[in-house]
């Protein structure tokens, strides 16, 4: 897929894939003085049929970082209006299963300092470790707290296969945001992935790394509730590993596909469970996810607006939203079982 430019400004043959790269619309821009991508129109071409999206819903960039193209003038912006114009909105799916509970998902800012948890003003220095796991490898990860901190919480990345690694989007959005509100958090590489021992073991051997995650933040704080949050094949994972000191787990856009759902230890598991599904997701949307985890035990899943798997014009809101998540589940009880 090509993305046309004025003529004065084409300084090479560039053949971008744009989507995906970027995860936005391409469309040729031929009325500009300079080649411009910008938030304040869908820009489809004329009468440009949704066919011509190959289906997709919604292809989201990064929100605020311009595309640059070789020595083009940095004006482009990403594309970030949906084709439906919909507005921005709180949905919460409600919860499901057996002795199931609510934790609702507000639209709302909530507390002042929290306006801006995807970009807070106060960031916490991360430091390097290495974790060692109980099968002797060693993994690359950074961990991150203030001087007093509330709760823990490890965080798992995307699938190794296509690109996850620790520094993904929505898994350092988080860890950029939520050690400020005194969330003790690390992140690590899954084994063979950049810096850690190991190969790929497709979600297996990868819970036992998210066990030493987990041992790590325990060891540091032992009275801390813990919460494990993981994004995509990490939070596929995150929801297999049952450890003692879980306190609750997160789940970011879960296919519940890379282990058998049914398989999944913390469904039957009585401590909460929270997923934030996209309304857009193109593997697991709101109705599969409600319908793979019918049996679970206390289980809700809440619905982010206007997004898909990426999330990429949602992390403000979905840093806010597990922010509030991880203070509910710390709230109620005792670190662990």
């Amino acid at each position: 897929m090509y993305i046309s430019l004025s003529q004065d400004d084409v300084v090479g043959a560039a053949n971008l894939d744009l989507i995906s790269v970027l995860r936005v619309v391409e469309n040729p821009i031929a009325d500009f003085h300079r080649a411009d991508i910008r938030t304040d129109g869908d820009h489809d071409g004329p009468s440009e049929p949704l066919s011509d999206l190959s289906g997709s819903r919604d292809k989201d960039p990064t929100v605020g970082l311009p595309l640059s193209v070789g020595a083009l003038d940095p004006d482009q912006n990403p594309v970030i209006e949906h084709l439906d114009r919909k507005l921005v909105r709180g949905l919460i799916w409600g919860s499901h299963g057996r002795n199931a509970s609510v934790c609702a998902m507000s639209s709302e800012p909530g507390p002042a300092q929290n306006t801006d948890l995807a970009n807070p003003k106060e960031q916490v220095p991360p430091n390097r470790i290495a974790l060692r796991t109980c099968d002797g490898l060693i993994l690359r990860a950074e961990s991150a707290w203030t001087t007093n901190p509330t709760s823990l919480a490890v965080l798992c990345h995307p699938h190794p296969l296509h690109g996850g690694n620790m520094f993904a989007p929505v898994v350092d959005a988080l860890f950029q945001s939520l050690p400020s509100q005194n969330i003790a958090c690390v992140r690590f590489n899954f084994r063979g992935v950049t810096g850690s021992d190991g190969r790929h073991d497709y979600g297996n051997g990868e819970q036992i790394d998210v066990v030493a995650a987990i041992d790590f933040l325990v060891e540091q704080f032992p009275n801390l509730p813990l919460t494990v949050l993981g994004w995509s094949f990490g939070a596929d994972v995150a929801l297999c590993v049952t450890h003692q000191a879980i306190q609750s787990w997160i789940a970011i856009a879960p296919p519940l596909a890379v282990l058998n759902s049914a398989l999944m230890e913390s469904g039957p598991d009585p401590r909460p469970k929270k997923l934030f599904v996209p309304e857009y997701d193109q593997f697991c949307d709101p109705v599969q996810a409600k319908d793979r985890t019918q049996d679970w035990f206390n289980c809700s899943i809440h619905v982010v607006p206007d997004s898909d798997h990426f999330l990429a014009n949602q992390l403000g809101y979905l840093c806010r939203a597990v922010y509030q998540a991880v203070l509910s589940d710390a709230a109620t009880g005792e670190p662990g079982v």
